[in-house]
Formats: structure tokens, C-alpha cells, sequence
């Protein structure tokens, strides 16, 4: 049982550190799309000024190249946010953070209850689904997770880290342990 214990453990720890950096890490990538398409609209502009004064003044082909690679430049500004999906991946980090905040009430209330049933050191069958429940909804969330495009890095370097100095470990054999503790 104490494989168990440490499995909800470490899936609490994850689920929370989740649920609370997610939505920041969602703003982020709204906020990296919008830069991107304010330098576009803003390169936009200036393409169109451009083309009028250069048009106007020089029949040269190196002023012509010059306009035309502005307004390249520009299209490809307004581009990038959704081929990176940096707003896609915004709207699913704010999604993201609100379902790890519901999974982790519900490690934590099969944590508690557990914990309640400890002293007889046997899961009942009806714990054991709510274990097992409560583990395969964290998993399927951290599997949403794990899709984001572009990935957090850089938090997940953070929550390992977190994680080494603590001392705390995925112990993936605990589920295989879960139906050895529960009873007839």
C-alpha cells in the first residue's frame, strides 16, 4: 500500500504544481501570439507606405526586392503565432490547469481515504476504483499535457527539479501493486 501511497504522492505534487502554473504558462503564449501580430500589423503598415513612396519614386528592382521582402516578412509574422500555436496552446493550458485542479481533489480525497483505511492495511474494492480512478484521470490529463505545442520546458525542468530535492520518484508499479491490496 505504501507504493500506492507514494504513486497519489507524487501525482499530487505533479497535479498541483500543474494546476498552478499552467494558466501563467497559457497567458504567456497569448501574449507571444499578440507581439507577433502587433509587429505584423505593424510591418503591415510600413510595407504599405512603403510601396507607395517606392513606387512613386524609383523604378528600381533593389527597392522593389526591399518592398517585397517587407511584405514577405510581414505575412510570415502573421503566421508564425499559428504554426508555432502559440494561441491554441494558450487556450489549452487554461483548460489544462482547471482539469489538474480537479484531479488533484480527487487525489487527495483518495489519499484521505486511504489513509482512513490504512489500519486494516487491505483496499476495499471500492477504494481500490477510486485509486485506480482518480490515477488514470491524472495520467490522461498529464497525457494532454505532454501534447502541448510548444511544450513547457522549461517548467518541467522546474518541477523536476523541484522533485530531485525533495527526493520524491514515480513509482509505476504501484498500480500493479493497487489489485494485490484489494479484498474479495
Amino acid at each position: 500500500m505504501s507504493q500506492i501511497s507514494t504513486t497519489i504522492e507524487y501525482e499530487i505534487h505533479s497535479a498541483l504544481f500543474w494546476s498552478e502554473r499552467l494558466g501563467g504558462y497559457g497567458s504567456e503564449m497569448a501574449r507571444r501570439a499578440n507581439r507577433f501580430a502587433l509587429a505584423a500589423a505593424l510591418l503591415s503598415a510600413l510595407t504599405g507606405a512603403a510601396v507607395w513612396t517606392t513606387l512613386s519614386e524609383s523604378q528600381g528592382v533593389v527597392a522593389q526586392l526591399v518592398v517585397t521582402a517587407m511584405a514577405v516578412a510581414s505575412a510570415g509574422l502573421a503566421m508564425w503565432p499559428s504554426t508555432a500555436g502559440y494561441a491554441e496552446c494558450s487556450k489549452q493550458s487554461a483548460a489544462l490547469a482547471s482539469d489538474y485542479g480537479q484531479v488533484l481533489v480527487r487525489l487527495r480525497r483518495a489519499m484521505d481515504h486511504m489513509h482512513a483505511s490504512h489500519r486494516t492495511n487491505v483496499l476495499p474494492k471500492e477504494l481500490a476504483a477510486e485509486v485506480d480512478g482518480a490515477i488514470e484521470e491524472f495520467q490522461k490529463v498529464r497525457a494532454r499535457k505532454e501534447a502541448l505545442r510548444p511544450y513547457p520546458r522549461s517548467l518541467e525542468q522546474q518541477i523536476r527539479s523541484i522533485r530531485l530535492d525533495r527526493g520524491m520518484e514515480s513509482n509505476p508499479a504501484a498500480l500493479a501493486d493497487l489489485r494485490s491490496h484489494v479484498t474479495a
